[in-house]
């Protein structure tokens, strides 16, 4: 999710690509989860100024996916890659 917002709030000229994930299982369930999904105008404004002096940078993320308890049953943390790379779109 990390990286469609992404896609969507930088402006033409970025190529973001999923790089990693890694998921932390707290506790089993059977019900529905659910997770929330932030991106601050500041983190996207953070990612475009660190690409101001380099050509990519990786960007860390983290969310619980929280069951209807509000117990937490598993966090998962993505990294995103961004770049300015033309050779790299797709």
């Amino acid at each position: 999710m990390y990286m469609m917002q992404l896609l969507k709030r930088l402006p033409d000229g970025y190529v973001v690509w999923d790089k990693a994930a890694e998921i932390r299982f707290r506790r089993p369930t059977t019900e529905t989860v659910y997770a929330t999904f932030e991106m601050p105008d500041e983190e996207v404004a953070a990612v475009q100024s660190a690409l101001a002096s380099t050509d990519s940078v990786d960007r860390e993320y983290t969310v619980d996916l929280v069951g209807e308890d509000s117990e937490v049953c598993a966090t998962v943390e993505k990294t995103v890659h961004v770049s300015t790379d033309e050779d790299k779109r797709v």
